[in-house]
């Protein structure tokens, strides 16, 4: 919403969704296996999982942002240079 300065869209925020969202549901998940509780267990990876997605979408390794770069190179950071109309349309649908 770029309040306060804010933008890059959650790229400050990828390795919190790595590390807090991906790793500890993770753990959390395989703590409820070891347990017997199946139904916090898939809740715990489908959210870790989730996190994960989202938070790879934003490593300039993966490249995920950089296919939709406006001069077609298929290169670039996640910065908003890239973030085009075609990315959040298909990172919406």
């Amino acid at each position: 919403m770029g309040w306060q300065g804010a933008g890059g869209s959650s790229v400050a925020t990828t390795t919190a969704n790595v590390f807090f969202g991906g790793v500890l549901l993770f753990i959390a998940g395989t703590g409820e296996f070891l347990l017997g509780n199946t139904f916090p267990m898939m809740v715990f990876f489908a959210y870790g999982a989730h996190f994960f997605t989202y938070a790879t979408l934003f490593i300039p390794w993966f490249n995920a942002i950089g296919y939709f770069n406006p001069d077609g190179s298929g290169i670039g950071s996640p910065g908003p240079a890239n973030q085009t109309a075609t990315f959040a349309a298909s990172f919406g649908m």
